[in-house]
């Protein structure tokens, strides 16, 4: 051998010779990468914790926020009338006397009933709450036409009722 050449003593990488290493290349080769055997980028993995760690942080806030404030506790007194309103028209329909027993008053009378048949309640508006009593202009329609008329409601055992 001369003085000129040298034999490669870093199993053909150059090195030796020298040239450049992948490393000092810039390509991304098992040295850069910190040898052969490693497979994973420490890098790579920050993004996706941070992503589990705010995943984490909205269902807890989530899950917080339903135990100070239920939706149970969201309801207002418009809206259970309007339930009760809707209970009782549904009932009327179905002709199901147990159901609109249960949606009015212990004294209501189907005779001074405000609606009949199949009637379905449009909309309910202008309630008003004084205590265990309250009204509301309720909206029906029969047959394809509205009618509105004002309804009493009285609160028993934390139920709105139908009363006449």
């Amino acid at each position: 051998m001369s003085d000129e050449q040298t034999e490669p003593v870093d199993g053909g990488t150059g090195a030796a010779r020298g040239g450049e290493s992948g490393a000092a290349r810039g390509d991304d080769s098992g040295a850069a990468r910190g040898g052969a055997n490693s497979d994973q980028d420490p890098r790579t993995i920050v993004p996706f914790l941070a992503a589990v760690g705010a995943i984490a942080v909205i269902v807890i806030g989530i899950v917080v926020a339903q135990l100070v404030s239920p939706a149970a506790d969201n309801v207002t007194e418009t809206d259970l009338i309007n339930t009760s309103a809707r209970d009782f028209a549904a009932a009327v329909a179905g002709g199901k006397q147990d159901r609109i027993d249960a949606a009015s008053c212990a004294e209501f009378s189907m005779d001074r009933a405000p609606l009949s048949g199949s009637a379905t309640v449009v909309r309910v508006e202008n309630v008003k709450v004084d205590g265990d009593h309250g009204t509301a202009d309720v909206t029906v329609e029969t047959d394809g036409a509205e009618t509105t008329s004002a309804w009493v409601f009285t609160r028993a055992n934390d139920h709105w009722r139908v009363c006449d």
